[in-house]
């Protein structure tokens, strides 16, 4: 059940306003174009599992008691943080519609609850965790997941469909690790060996997926299905136009052939792309159009998690575990920061 919006003070929920910290990611070839801020953490209700942005004021967190909190910024006051959900075990994931007005949560046993932002009664529907996460399409009435064969549920009806297999490339396939649903009536999902897609209105349709021709690492598909981003285990982005078939981008991001590119995004209105790199742990921010990285960031002591876009703005979220808190398990702590352009 929701548990309702309750004042953080009555929960014992509280947050941290930004946090200037000793051990803060410092970088000399930090650009003056951005700025980078930690976003406030929740405190007395466990350890921070997970996190996605609403926008650049509001963030949900999950913990690893199960609760959502939501926090929103206010200036010149402490942020405000309320409940907006429990689920009965840890938040492994939260996932948001593309309006903003709706998030998946995903425990670690499986349950997947859609809850609308603003309170409502929760659907709750069960996952084996090897198909998720979940990916909400922009209305938050149906999401879609699944490792080798994708499956579509409707929140409302609670009728699932699953879409026709689509053929196997040779060689094999490993599982799909990213999905999007689009307004334009496609599904699309992504792995190593390329993006397969679907119309809806012509589900049996037959296509070839479609390639970066890279030793991929991570994969991100834009909302809009316009984009897949690919990291690749030799320190390379590149960013693949969907619809053109074609490569748009092989950005190297490191001279070093052992540095893995574990994660990668779109963000901003524009041409912006940004990765998570391991050797060292770094986020690089570079811009397609003119061929350039406009932001590198050293993180000492962390972990790149993920990077990923902030709704509606040009802003992006980036995703963290310090070193000294990866023993816990099976989620480790996060920490979100803030990485916004310069005013």
């Amino acid at each position: 059940m929701v548990v309702a919006l309750l004042a953080a003070v009555a929960i014992g929920v509280g947050v941290s306003w930004w946090m200037g910290r000793a051990e803060s990611p410092q970088s000399p070839s930090d650009s003056a174009a951005f700025t980078l801020n930690e976003v406030p953490s929740v405190t007395g209700a466990g350890r921070v599992t997970a996190v996605a942005a609403v926008d650049e004021k509001r963030f949900l967190m999950g913990t690893s008691q199960g609760k959502v909190i939501n926090i929103e910024m206010r200036p010149g006051q402490s942020p405000a943080s309320t409940v907006l959900t429990s689920v009965p075990a840890q938040v492994r994931d939260l996932t948001l519609s593309g309006d903003g007005r709706t998030v998946a949560v995903t425990d670690a046993a499986g349950l997947v609850r859609v809850q609308g932002l603003r309170g409502g009664a929760p659907n709750d529907f069960r996952i084996d965790l090897t198909e998720g996460p979940v990916t909400l399409n922009r209305s938050g009435t149906e999401f879609a997941y699944g490792q080798f064969t994708i499956t579509l549920m409707d929140t409302r009806t609670r009728q699932a469909r699953t879409l026709p297999a689509k053929p196997v490339p040779n060689g094999g396939r490993s599982a799909y690790d990213d999905w999007a649903i689009t307004d334009d009536g496609r599904v699309l999902a992504a792995g190593a060996e390329g993006i397969d897609m679907w119309y809806l209105n012509e589900p049996e349709k037959a296509s070839k997926p479609i390639t970066c021709a890279c030793p991929a690492a991570s994969v991100a598909l834009s909302p809009d299905g316009r984009y897949a981003t690919y990291g690749t285990v030799d320190g390379h982005a590149v960013v693949v136009d969907i619809d053109k078939r074609a490569v748009l981008e092989d950005k190297t991001l490191s001279p070093r052939p052992d540095d893995f590119v574990g994660t990668v995004t779109a963000f901003g209105s524009g041409s912006y792309f940004a990765a998570g790199t391991s050797t060292p742990e770094r986020v690089v921010i570079w811009d397609a159009s003119e061929h350039r990285i406009v932001w590198d960031h050293l993180f000492p002591q962390h972990k790149i998690a993920e990077v990923s876009a902030v709704p509606g703005s040009e802003a992006l979220l980036v995703q963290t575990n310090r070193y000294q808190d990866l023993g816990h398990e099976p989620f480790n702590t996060v920490r979100p920061w803030l990485v916004q352009p310069r005013e």
